[in-house]
Formats: C-alpha cells, structure tokens, sequence
C-alpha cells in the first residue's frame, strides 16, 4: 500500500469519527464483555496504582470500568478531538491528550498497561500495522501487558451487509491489501469508514516481529460473543522477581 492511500484511509477515518463522534460515543456507553474476562488474567497484578494507556480512548470509558477494579493512574489518547472532548466532560480531571495514532513515536513513556480497544482494524498498510504494534512493545514496561482486540467483522452478516465498493473514494481494489473493507457507520453511506480484518497467523507475526509474547487470546463482545477478538502480550523479555 502506497503512502498517499495511507493518508488517504486514515483520514477517511478521522473524518467519519469527527462527523459521527456523538453517536459513536452514545453507543459506546458501557464495558465491553471482554473486559470482564480481561480482570481473570489481571486479577494477581500487584501494580499500585496500575499505570495505565489508553490508545484510542474514545470517550475513555475504559477508566470507568478499570476504576472500579483498580487503583488507577491512567492517561488517554486518540486523534479524534471531538471524541477526547467527550471524555473530558465524563471525567473533568482525566489525563487526555490527543495524537494522531499513526504519528510515531507516541509522545508517552512506560506503562504497566497499554491497551488499544477498536482501533487495529483502522490501521491501513502492512508497514503500519507493524509500526503500531512496535510502539504498543515500546511503551510497556519489563513487567507489564499490552491487551488490544481485532474486530471480526466478517463474521457478522450484518456488518458485510454494509460494505462498499473502493471506487466511491477512488481507489481500487488493487491499491489496498488482502482482508481490507469499506464499511459504513449504521447504514450511512455519508459515514465510511475503512476496516482491516485480521487473521490470527498475522497478529501472531505482528506481535513477534515487535517483541511481543502472546500469553492470552478469547473471544467476546457483540451479539454472538464473537465480535472481537482480545489479545493479551507481554515483553518477550522480562524481569522476573
């Protein structure tokens, strides 16, 4: 994938939250199942308070949810300013800031948790994806996680329902890669958006390449359980006590 359709896709994206941050984010009003599954792994962290990132917070309801299990010191990203403005007003005195996740390096240091919900399949081009999850190892510290998800699109009639051709943003099907779609945001053809869909060989290889160590995947979420899939990794070198 060329750099110009990368820029292209990406702003594609940004545009579709900024047009529809208030209806994404009422419909991101509670936890995520996964989540809840998330806390079986997390359950011996014995971090005090749990140093946590945020890679696409959206409307940072993550910290919700992790504050009520959690001592937590968190701080929260996304591109989408309409989105961080949101969050702002849920938790007036949230660490927030916002970058555009495809600007690297990410202007942030070392975390006992890194997470990134909703946003991987929004990461156009191979060379991306790997920089991305190079940044998600970069800014763990020896002991701790990442945990992310890859959104399973296709196997959601519903979704592929919403599909759109590549020429509606002029481009082709040969100027993106394999498993990547146009998708619009609830029926609305004002509102695309693109997607990736991951195999799980690829995220395997994604996670090696930038050092990473799987030491959990499940699935959750959606209708049929099965809307994403959830990752956890650590550092492929650690410090053990």
């Amino acid at each position: 994938m060329t750099p110009d359709t990368i820029q292209k896709l990406n702003s594609l994206n940004i545009r579709m939250y900024r047009n529809a941050s208030q209806d994404f984010s009422d419909s991101r009003s509670e936890p995520w199942d996964g989540w809840v599954l998330m806390l079986e792994e997390f359950k011996k962290l014995k971090f005090q308070p749990l140093h946590v990132l945020d890679v696409a917070c959206g409307n940072a309801r993550f910290y919700d949810f992790l504050r009520s299990k959690f001592k937590v010191d968190y701080r929260g990203m996304d591109t989408s300013e309409e989105l961080l403005s949101i969050a702002a007003l849920r938790n007036p005195d949230l660490k927030l800031f916002k970058h555009d996740i495809l600007e690297y390096p990410w202007p942030v240091g070392h975390f006992d948790l890194v997470a990134a919900f909703g946003i991987t399949h929004h990461l156009p081009g191979i060379s991306t994806r790997q920089v991305f999850f190079s940044e998600l190892s970069k800014h763990i510290d020896l002991q701790g996680y990442t945990i992310f998800t890859t959104w399973n699109f296709k196997d959601q009639p519903w979704l592929i329902r919403r599909q759109h051709s590549w020429a509606e943003i002029g481009l082709s099907p040969e100027d993106v890669d394999q498993g990547d779609f146009l998708l619009d945001w609830k029926g609305d053809p004002r509102l695309l958006r693109y997607a990736h869909a991951y195999t799980q060989d690829e995220v395997r290889q994604l996670c090696t390449n930038a050092g990473l160590e799987i030491v959990s995947i499940y699935t959750a979420d959606g209708r049929n359980g099965n809307g994403n899939t959830y990752y956890i990794a650590r550092k492929i070198e650690r410090v053990f006590d």
